[in-house]
């Protein structure tokens, strides 16, 4: 996994609960790494499981709640550094996650192993979001749908439909009123 991954869930960390929570989380989990990430850096994937792990063991909540918290964080601190190329509005944005952001990762890096998102537009107010990943990432993903929603000041209902634990989810969203 891309780096900017882990740095972006350390700073995480580490504004919600501080660095001494950062640094026993990264004690506790024991990642190969040794925890000192770069944005631009590879790691693998269960550095970042045993990462929530430790989260979860020293927070008490879950590590699919820690995946969809970190999930929307990393939404709003992504979008920030790419407003300009960001369509307009939440389900824009999610259709062409996998057509445009992902090519651009691709193209920047091309040993990333992304997950792939197929979105499918059922009329004007219900998107369909298929995740697969070889990654059990799904609750981050939901994360980043919420992340995606609240950034553009939308709300949807969520339904998720679990097809294969944490690997493949759908998720299919009806936008609500404002």
């Amino acid at each position: 996994m891309k780096g900017i991954v882990f740095t972006e869930l350390v700073e995480h960390v580490e504004r919600a609960h501080g660095t001494d929570m950062a640094d026993r989380i990264i004690e506790r989990a024991c990642p190969r790494s040794g925890g000192s990430y770069t944005a631009v850096g590879d790691y693998h994937h269960a550095e970042l499981i045993a990462l929530v792990g430790a989260m979860a063991a020293q927070t008490g909540r879950s590590a699919g709640e820690i995946q969809r918290d970190f999930g929307r964080a990393l939404f709003a601190r992504l979008a920030a550094r790419k407003t300009s190329i960001l369509p307009g509005s939440a389900f824009e944005c999610l259709v062409q996650v996998e057509s445009i952001i992902h090519r651009d990762v691709r193209m920047l890096y091309p040993s990333a192993e992304l997950p792939s998102i197929v979105c499918e537009r059922r009329g004007s107010d219900i998107l369909v979001v298929d995740y697969a990943s070889e990654r059990p990432f799904a609750d981050l993903a939901r994360g980043l749908i919420e992340g995606c929603l609240a950034h553009y000041g939308e709300r949807a209902e969520i339904r998720e439909e679990e097809q294969d634990g944490a690997r493949r989810r759908r998720f299919v969203l009806t936008r609500l009123a404002a």
